[in-house]
């Protein structure tokens, strides 16, 4: 979605879609307010008219805008200069619109689209920076700027999963590790008051009502860390890519033990491969532990979420949800402009099920059961049946009673139970059983109490 500034010269059809935006909103401002119960069945009126098909320009007074709590709370997200350019702006058209404080950090500072980026390493210790070989890249581009990386080290599209930026051997992978502890620092350096501090990534989407909502029963003034928990040997933390949140409390003890401690810390880091990880430490060592909190916390990104899913005694389907992850631009931006139809529709804050119902049935429902480039997450190729082509892959979905959806790649047929979206990929071709996939949806069982994980 472009972004549209004020004073621009509109087309005649660019110009209609803002004014629907601006009256679909004010339209569903009006509508009754809905409680959010968690009780029985949701009522499927409420997801009929969540049209994503809008735009919603700069200078738009939107409902994520107006929330109590966010002037208290700093979003922090952490990038690289190999992806910046890829999946940036998309956050600056959309996500960041709702926050009134953000710094966004990165292994080079820069000011790129009027937005000021902060090099999250400029604080490690000389001789680090100087020999230790995590830090090349970094030193190069301290020499050259962006315009020193290669077009392999460059993020390509952000909406092909073959497209892996996040290998163990890459130059930016190595710095990241790097970057928590300082960022942490120079966050509560920049903004000492803030009462919590919310750790993205550019392929992390936040619903903002849901985050602030959460927050609202929590106490800043106690340690507070809270994400969705992953274990590496002896140590449990909450994973980077899910986003995590901090209170002003444990972010200052975490800071204190740092800086008294530095020498060991980034000593520490050098041995490990996960920053994450011994931020952990570094939190657990100064007072806090962590709150489990998946599936509020989510690794994964809705197109590829069985809503059925049961883990840790925890039945997805019926929590709130704050992040996602492994997200497109396309796909953060789809979400955050349903987050503002639902705000709008009177809702505090968005459970699973209102993303399973409000956003993935409705996009199954367009595709259909013909999808080019698009994997709907069937299965493994590798262990598929073989097929002469979709369209046999088609009939024996429909002649399997149990079969959903199905999807195909190089005389290879996946099929499954499971309903799920999926996402953008070259050469494989996808379909649903329609009528399936929505008996399941009308099947799922009622929620009962679940709520905010304390």
């Amino acid at each position: 979605m472009g972004a549209l500034c004020p004073g621009s010269l509109l087309s005649s059809k660019a110009l209609l879609r803002v004014l629907l935006a601006i009256g679909f909103l004010l339209f569903l401002g009006r509508l009754p307010g809905r409680t959010h119960s968690n009780s029985g069945k949701p009522d499927e009126n409420l997801y009929g008219d969540l049209s994503l098909d809008i735009e919603l320009p700069k200078g738009l007074d939107l409902p994520c805008s107006q929330l109590p709590g966010a002037d208290k709370t700093l979003v922090v997200m952490k990038t690289g200069a190999a992806e910046l350019e890829a999946k940036l702006p998309t956050h600056f058209n959309t996500t960041f619109r709702c926050y009134p404080n953000y710094l966004v950090f990165s292994d080079y500072g820069e000011v790129f689209q009027d937005h000021v980026i902060i090099d999250a390493l400029a604080e490690v210790s000389p001789t680090i920076q100087k020999s230790n070989p995590d830090f090349a890249l970094w030193r190069r581009l301290q020499k050259h700027g962006r315009s020193g990386l290669t077009a392999d080290e460059l993020s390509g599209s952000d909406a092909d999963p073959s497209d892996v930026d996040g290998r163990l051997d890459s130059a930016g992978w190595k710095l990241d590790k790097w970057k928590f502890l300082p960022m942490l620092q120079r966050s509560l350096a920049l903004y000492p008051d803030m009462e919590w501090f919310v750790f993205v990534e550019p392929d992390t989407h936040i619903f903002w009502s849901s985050t602030l909502a959460y927050l609202r029963t929590l106490n800043p003034d106690k340690p507070q860390y809270v994400g969705a928990q992953m274990q590496i040997g002896e140590s449990v933390f909450a994973h980077g890519g899910s986003a995590f949140i901090l209170s002003q409390t444990s972010v200052r003890a975490a800071v204190a033990l740092f800086e008294e401690q530095k020498d060991f810390w980034e000593s520490m880091i050098d041995q490990h491969w996960a920053g994450d990880s011994i931020l952990g430490d570094v939190l657990r060592k100064s007072g806090t532990e962590l709150t489990w909190a998946w599936p509020t916390f989510q690794g994964m990104k809705p197109g590829a979420i069985d809503y059925a899913t049961v883990d840790y005694d925890k039945r997805e389907y019926c929590y709130p949800v704050i992040s996602s992850h492994h997200m497109s631009s396309k796909e953060i931006e789809e979400l955050w402009l349903f987050e503002q139809v639902w705000m709008a529709r009177g809702h505090d804050f968005v459970r699973h099920r209102d993303v399973f119902h409000g956003y993935i049935m409705p996009q199954i429902r367009l595709r259909g059961d013909n999808r080019a480039h698009w994997n709907n997450l069937s299965g493994d190729f590798d262990n598929a049946m073989d097929a002469q082509g979709f369209v046999e892959c088609r009939w024996r979905c429909r002649t399997n009673a149990t079969c959903v959806q199905y999807s195909f790649k190089d005389s290879k047929c996946a099929m499954t139970d499971v309903p799920r979206l999926g996402e953008y990929q070259r050469d494989v071709y996808s379909g649903w059983e329609l009528g399936r996939v929505q008996q399941i949806a009308n099947d799922m069982a009622p929620c009962g109490n679940e709520g905010w994980i304390k």
